[in-house]
């Protein structure tokens, strides 16, 4: 995984579908199922990949 210095809207995750409230969660594609995905450390799941198209 690359880190990527992009501005991003202060409310991305949730844009993303995201309702958890960890300081930091990281969202990835997988290409192989075609889903946008989260994970906070405790917590990992599909994120809402409505906001991708």
């Amino acid at each position: 995984m690359k880190k990527l210095e992009l501005p991003l809207h202060p409310h991305l995750e949730s844009i993303f579908g995201y309702t958890g409230d960890a300081p930091q969660v990281v969202f990835y594609w997988e290409p192989e199922n075609k889903k946008l995905m989260y994970d906070d450390g405790l917590e990992g799941s599909t994120a809402s990949a409505r906001a991708c198209r």
